[in-house]
């Protein structure tokens, strides 16, 4: 692969290097203005007075009792003693160890039973209060959890407010709907169905997250720093009263997502007074920028079937060619639906493909667009589908699997690089990180294999359009160059229908490239919103929740054991 101008990622190798201590703040801030662009078209973020963050008003209520600094513990600790318990210890084994001699007469916690340690931990100030709701669904009952914030104090708490987001064209044209001084909170919402059982059954949760793009996008992506937060969990269902079940699931999951998102609607048209992390309020209008999910959810979301591209108009039959088509409008979806509905039968209905789910979640939400909202996926479009689901194996299809094995094997070793000791074939459970891996050698493995030079040069422009999608920054250049990629894929790619590997190239994710120079303009580098960062927080909120419970009922408990987390 060639070299690409501009941002290139960080070598995962130590590098030391030397540090200009002469240079002034004068001379930082000349070189960091230059990066700088100004909004000349009236005021943002206008202050409206000073206020209480939430961990304020909590201590201010705490110093209120007159008490230690860990009441209601007795002091440091207990309150240690408690911690290490309620994230370590199930609530039997914390029964047991509080029932010990030597915890009664030498520790002598303040708690001496699981049932008077959870009455204590239930006394703690946390976030909104958890709500589970039933939905009657014409013979189904179903039920959704979410958290219900509508009666709690506005804040936007955080370590830091860095507006990454705001390099993106979306963030400016939306500021330009809004009225002068207003303050934009772009809304990242994240969903995807889990297994939680691990070895037998099929319990399954189905979580949606929420998080703002006023924060970074590396705090986002750090667990630790608890910057998303489970919105709720959406009811998985078999809907065995529905006579066409599928229509019967979309139009399920639609009415929950409209149940917990219908906040946004007042507040993303009237907008809300925020106290933000520096304790000033401002006029805070959160509106939904951000959507994070694979192909089928997509498709789900958008209202359209898979075999149609949730974000533009391209023909069912003509998604493997290098062209771009008209964006899906939101306004003129919204009409085909209801038209279609109320019986009219609109012609739109059947040539965008759209499914007759006729109250979409995000129909009245202001200053939203769904289908500029939904970004492009580096996990499963382009490291689990183009490359390993499309590339790896046309390739594959060229050259013999003792041939492959043998190439791997005999790369020498090097710092960083994964070493196949026993090739790639027999690989039976492939990771995001081992196709990464792959990656990085794959192109090498096939010189002198394949049996044409158009294989190298499409695999070197699918790999090159891999790295650069994934570039933390973006300049022009780099759009340019992402561009290119493409553009030499596709005058290359029928090799693999010559050599009998493919017979068309009409495939969604082969046609989502075609919007990813476009979602880096909307929206910023496409690293903030990788799906690896929503499935990392399954851990936390499906699998750990999950583990502590009892298997049934499974969902109340969950959300109760989350709420003493969160405590």
């Amino acid at each position: 692969m060639g070299e690409v101008p501009g941002d290139t990622p960080r070598p995962h190798v130590a590098q030391v290097e030397d540090a200009d201590d002469d240079e002034d703040t004068g001379d930082r801030q000349n070189r960091l203005s230059r990066y700088a662009c100004e909004y000349d078209e009236g005021p943002v973020a206008d202050i409206l007075g000073t206020g209480q963050t939430a961990f304020e008003n909590m201590r201010e209520v705490q110093d209120g009792f007159g008490g230690s600094t860990y009441s209601p513990f007795e002091d440091r600790e207990d309150w240690e003693l408690a911690q290490w318990l309620i994230n370590n210890v199930n609530q039997r084994a914390t029964d047991e160890f509080l029932k010990l001699q030597v915890t009664r007469t030498q520790i002598r916690p303040s708690y001496r039973s699981t049932h008077t340690f959870m009455k204590i931990i239930d006394k703690l100030p946390t976030g909104p209060k958890w709500r589970c709701e039933l939905v009657h669904t014409h013979g189904d009952l179903e039920d959704i959890g979410y958290e219900e914030g509508g009666d709690e104090d506005h804040t936007i708490d955080g370590d830091d407010l860095e507006l990454w987001m705001w390099t993106g064209d979306w963030w400016w044209e939306t500021q330009r709907r809004l009225p002068s001084g207003s303050t934009v909170s772009p809304v990242i919402l994240a969903s995807d169905k889990t297994k939680l059982s691990r070895f037998k059954g099929n319990k399954i949760a189905w979580p949606v997250y929420l998080s703002i793009g006023n924060l970074s996008k590396e705090v986002r992506h750090q667990p630790g720093r608890h910057a998303s937060v489970l919105l709720g969990y959406l009811p998985v269902s078999k809907l065995e009263s529905f006579d066409d079940n599928s229509i019967g699931r979309h139009r399920l999951f639609h009415y929950c997502m409209r149940r917990l998102l219908h906040p946004l609607v007042d507040a993303g048209r009237n907008g809300v007074e925020m106290v933000c992390a520096d304790g000033q309020i401002r006029k805070v209008f959160p509106i939904l920028a951000a959507y994070i999910r694979d192909h089928p959810e997509q498709c789900l979301v958008a209202c359209c079937a898979e075999n149609r591209c949730p974000k533009c108009l391209v023909p069912a039959k003509e998604r493997g060619v290098n062209t771009s088509f008209s964006p899906c409008d939101q306004m003129q979806t919204t009409c085909a639906l209801h038209a279609q509905a109320t019986g009219q039968y609109p012609p739109e209905f059947i040539a965008q493909g759209l499914r007759p789910v006729f109250s979409p979640f995000w129909a009245d939400l202001p200053h939203a667009n769904i289908f500029t909202a939904i970004t492009s996926d580096i996990l499963h479009q382009l490291h689990q589908g183009i490359f390993k689901d499309h590339f790896k194996k046309w390739c594959m299809a060229l050259v013999s699997k003792q041939d492959f094995d043998a190439r791997f094997r005999a790369m020498p070793t090097f710092p960083g690089l994964h070493h196949f000791k026993e090739g790639i074939s027999k690989v039976k459970q492939w990771t995001g990180a081992d196709h990464k891996q792959v990656e990085r050698v794959f192109l090498a493995a096939l010189v002198g294999a394949v049996p044409h030079l158009d294989v190298i040069k499409a695999g070197s422009n699918l790999l090159d359009f891999i790295y650069l999608a994934q570039y933390q920054s973006h300049t022009d250049f780099t759009l340019v160059a992402l561009q290119q990629a493409l553009d030499g894929f596709h005058a290359t790619k029928n090799i693999f229908i010559e050599l009998g590997c493919r017979e068309h190239f009409n495939m969604p994710k082969i046609h989502s490239l075609q919007h990813y120079v476009q979602a880096i303009r909307s929206l910023g580098s496409l690293d903030g919103f990788n799906t690896e960062a929503s499935e990392r927080l399954h851990i936390d909120f499906a699998k750990r929740a999950y583990s502590a419970s009892n298997q049934r009922d499974y969902l109340v408990q969950m959300t109760r054991w989350l709420q003493r987390q969160e405590a």
